[in-house]
């Protein structure tokens, strides 16, 4: 697996749709997606796991831990090359994933994991 994508979300409901159809209309293809669901009280985990496809991973934490925690932990349960980060109420372009595969495969100036 080439990218990981880590996803934090915390009642997001409103905007999470948005945010997974960007990602899963990403032009590269070789991702996973890691979603850290800092317990959501809302409809944010249904409206993931309503969605997720085999590329997708939901975990809920379980009492709140704050933004860094979730995020390592997202880095805990990823699995590629190379790590993203984006929020529930993020859209990213079509060509992010893309763009930045390419630049850090270019790069020597990187600490690879």
């Amino acid at each position: 697996m080439k990218a990981s994508i880590v996803l934090v979300v915390r009642n997001e409901e409103d905007y999470i749709d948005n945010c997974l159809n960007s990602v899963y209309a990403q032009s590269f293809r070789d991702w996973e997606l890691v979603v850290i669901d800092d317990s959501s009280t809302d409809r944010t985990g249904a409206i993931v796991k309503a969605r997720a496809d085999s590329r997708t991973k939901y975990v809920f934490q379980d009492g709140r831990i704050g933004l860094g925690a979730l995020r390592n932990r997202g880095v805990e349960e990823s699995k590629g090359d190379y790590i993203f980060f984006t929020d529930g109420d993020c859209i990213p372009n079509k060509y992010w994933l893309a763009e930045g595969v390419s630049a850090l495969d270019q790069s020597d100036d990187w600490f690879g994991v």
